[in-house]
């Protein structure tokens, strides 16, 4: 990126200011900013994905449980154990 300026006296250019910055500064710090966003929704996306798996495993096991305690439960005295 480049800016140029005329230098002036009493009205008159007298020379040329110019003043020059690379992007690229720029450019690499919106990389890694980027990159580091990125990498926090990735993190948080597979935390919720394993969470939201596991809850499910648990109700499934809890739903089974559930039945053999209520099969036992039903179950008399003397008979043969669950």
């Amino acid at each position: 990126m480049t800016r140029r300026l005329d230098l002036m006296d009493s009205g008159t250019a007298v020379g040329t200011l110019e003043i020059t910055s690379s992007l690229f500064p720029l450019f690499l710090r919106s990389f890694f900013v980027a990159l580091f966003g990125s990498t926090c929704g990735v993190v948080i996306f597979v935390t919720l994905r394993a969470v939201a798996l596991a809850e499910k495993s648990l109700r499934k096991s809890e739903e089974k449980l559930t039945v053999k305690v209520s099969r036992c439960q039903g179950s008399a005295v003397g008979s043969r154990p669950c």
